[in-house]
């Protein structure tokens, strides 16, 4: 009996395994971007983009998307105003506001606490002004996450997406991954 048991289990743990890897990689589609550390135009590591992915959390209808940066954001910065932005291009046949992205996913550093917002843009097509919605997020070291519904972004079945940093709103751009053109997410 014992005999049996083994066997059985050196056939079957194996399948089970293969079956747990195919689940889990064929359930969500993802895009991700890989940055050089130390190419910021700021010299605070946590402005610092070294990866950024974007995966559909398939059966919840939301995206997850996720920027590493090159050290940990502080718990208290220091600055008045920063920014962890993912820019989405939903549609490249418009250009709302004269700029290429319909969406920015954010997380955002703003009277003295962090938000997670998605800031719709294409209002301004028709002359009103952007929609920002209040979305989940985390901040864990230096790993800034955001959750958005594919519904609040027009549910996308592709988009061309960049991830960057910024030191406030009237601030340029320090980081941008890829540092130029835009990745590709499809679902």
């Amino acid at each position: 009996m014992k005999k049996t048991m083994k066997y059985s289990l050196v056939l079957v743990l194996p399948i089970l395994l293969l079956a747990v890897m195919f689940i889990s990689t064929a359930d969500a589609a993802s895009s991700v971007i890989h940055d050089p550390t130390g190419d910021s135009a700021s010299p605070a590591p946590y402005l610092d983009v070294v990866n950024a992915k974007v995966t559909e959390q398939q059966g919840k209808g939301s995206l997850f998307f996720m920027m590493e940066l090159a050290g940990p954001v502080p718990e208290k910065p220091s600055e008045l105003d920063l920014i962890w932005p993912f820019h989405l291009d939903t549609n490249p046949a418009t250009s709302p506001g004269g700029l290429y992205n319909e969406y920015v996913i954010r997380v955002r550093w703003i009277g003295g606490a962090f938000v997670g917002q998605v800031v719709d843009r294409t209002p301004i097509l028709t002359g009103h002004a952007p929609i920002i919605t209040p979305i989940p997020f985390s901040i864990d070291g230096r790993t800034v996450k955001v959750f958005p519904q594919l519904g609040m972004l027009g549910n996308p079945s592709s988009f061309g997406w960049n991830a960057s940093t910024r030191p406030g709103a009237s601030a340029a751009y320090v980081d941008f991954a890829p540092d130029s053109g835009l990745a590709t997410w499809t679902q």
